[in-house]
């Protein structure tokens, strides 16, 4: 967003808080010490295959409990989109963590306006910039950049300005190359934000390096300031020079009797121009069941063949291939190295009430009605087929929603209608297959609205209960993000999910791939370079591993 002249706000009293290095943080009242490490364990109580950051950018929160509240804004502002709250931070060697909250449900990346996250990076007011009447502003965050503005008044994406060498602040420029970091990517009244530390700025100065920083936070919309915060004084852990450094080196073998699932959005024309790009990954993770979707209507089932059997993919025996009839150019693909049985009703799935009329009726403009006229006629990109896991039948369905929007956008009431389509087909399915049948549901959701695809499209699929997303972290980055791009101007999210029936599978292991994060002995016996997933996609591989529950057996 365009700041406000600093005469909009009368000045922010100050609010000092210390923070004290991370194995001993400060509690608020009545809540339990936290350590600085998760538990080896996540909530399911299965075996977590991620790092041990202090905070986990998931956009679930419960590892915020105990960290200390170093805001607490009243609720002073009924009649605006932004109502801030409670903020809460940590720190370690590598990051700065806020937690803020934002009173009404908005998308941080698409909101009305924007909220400016004030950092006097060296708690020094006479370096730096006044905004909002809050001297030596060093770093700007800006949910959402009003720089890259959508109709209506909306930002797009998440900005960060940094002080120059003259001492004034620098044009936005994308926060994802300077390592920051804000969850979840849909409409939420809470969101994590993770700014590295020492990372060096375009002017060449090192951010957060010191010992204490001074932040408040600013919302504006309209050239109006609508409400804003104390300032609060924090000191930070120490810094880690080497901790983003950090590679893993453990293997990522498959454990015996596990079912491995691979789930990875390919990027459309890459996948169809470059496919030697994609098949070292996939063998290195060694997969039973791959589930890719975005794959070009362009690429055939002989093209598809070929990728499977390619070295070193196909040294693993021959694999079965079934790939989608609807979805237009964007086509969805289950192949297995286990028997594949393709299901017939999942084949091509199209709209077959009057949802796409009733969206028509509501979104008049003359790019959603072009959109809902091809929805209607190519269908949702989706298949399904069938493979036994320890004599379990299972129905592995991959899917990609539609793209862009937010909250109560016609894209996002798009990516509800199509969820709603494939889980009515799904249930369909299973209700003809009988009780012993079950499904896993995985792709691209692209949940940059609401929640609400996600939580409709497994609902009760799973013997009455939903299907459950499997968090599969990042090796070393401790977040969920499944996708990043540095051209655009949002930062990495977690858009892909694999949705599993935990009634009857347990997850043994799970992990989202990144080769960059890998130590240079493990990416040589996996055959893989680091830059290898980068060049492929913009969407990285999730891995889960599936077992079936021992009452089912």
């Amino acid at each position: 967003m365009t700041l406000p002249p600093t005469h909009c706000a009368p000045p922010l009293p100050a609010v000092v808080v210390l923070l004290a290095t991370p194995l001993a943080l400060a509690c608020g009242p009545g809540e339990p010490a936290q350590s600085s490490a998760l538990a080896s364990t996540d909530r399911a109580g299965v075996e977590s295959f991620g790092p041990t950051n202090l905070v986990r950018m998931d956009g679930q929160f419960d590892d915020w409990l105990g960290q200390p509240v170093v805001l607490s804004d009243p609720m002073d502002a009924p009649d605006s989109p932004v109502d801030l709250g409670r903020v809460q931070a940590a720190s370690d060697g590598r990051y700065l963590y806020l937690s803020l909250e934002t009173g009404r449900e908005v998308n941080a990346q698409a909101m009305e306006g924007g909220i400016s996250v004030l950092v006097d990076a060296d708690a020094d007011p006479g370096t730096g910039e006044a905004l909002f009447d809050l001297a030596g502003v060093d770093l700007v965050l800006e949910l959402s950049r009003g720089d890259v503005p959508r109709p209506g008044g909306r930002g797009t994406g998440i900005g960060v300005r940094t002080r120059g060498p003259d001492g004034r602040l620098q044009p936005t420029v994308h926060a994802s190359n300077l390592d920051v970091l804000v969850t979840p990517t849909y409409a939420s009244h809470r969101f994590e934000l993770r700014i590295a530390r020492g990372h060096e700025a375009p002017a060449g100065l090192p951010l957060l390096a010191g010992h204490r920083v001074r932040i408040a936070l600013a919302y504006a919309n309209g050239g109006r300031v609508l409400d804003r915060t104390d300032t609060a004084t924090i000191e930070l852990a120490p810094l880690d020079p080497d901790a983003g450094m950090a590679r893993w080196s453990e293997p990522l073998d498959p454990g015996n009797g596990v079912t491995r699932v691979l789930v990875w959005n390919v990027s459309h024309t890459i996948f169809r121009d470059h496919p030697e790009r994609f098949a070292p990954v996939i063998a290195a993770l060694e997969p039973d069941v791959v589930l890719l979707d975005e794959v070009h209507r362009a690429v055939g089932e002989a093209d598809l063949r070929d990728f499977f059997s390619r070295e070193p993919l196909g040294n693993r025996g021959p694999w079965d291939v079934v790939a989608g009839a609807s979805g237009g150019t964007q086509m969805t693909v289950v192949a297995s190295r286990i028997a594949l049985r393709p299901e017939a009703r999942m084949a091509g799935v199209r709209h077959e009430d009057d949802s796409l009329a009733t969206l028509a009726v509501h979104f008049r403009d003359g790019r959603a009605q072009r959109e809902f006229a091809l929805e209607r006629e190519r269908g949702i990109p989706t298949v399904g087929a069938w493979v036994d896991l320890d004599g379990l039948p299972v129905l592995f369905v991959p899917v990609d929603l539609k793209s862009a929007g937010y909250d109560g956008s016609w894209e996002d009431r798009l990516r509800e209608v199509q969820a709603a389509r494939v889980r009515e087909r799904v249930a369909e399915v299973l209700g003809r297959a009988g009780g012993s049948a079950s499904a896993v549901i995985a792709g691209d959701l692209n949940l940059v609205g609401s929640r609400r695809p996600l939580d409709i499209i497994g609902r009760g699929l799973d013997d009455g209960a939903d299907l459950a997303p499997a968090d599969a972290y990042r090796l070393t980055d401790g977040s969920l993000a499944t996708w990043r791009d540095g051209r655009q101007p949002f930062t990495p999210g977690r858009l892909d999910f694999v949705l599993v029936p935990t009634g009857k599978l347990d997850v043994q292991r799970s992990f989202t791939f990144d080769a960059a994060e890998l130590a240079p002995d493990l990416l040589s016996r996996l055959g893989v370079r680091a830059e290898s997933t980068m060049i492929a996609s913009d969407h990285l591989p999730i891995v889960v591993d599936l077992v079936r529950r021992s009452s089912e057996s």
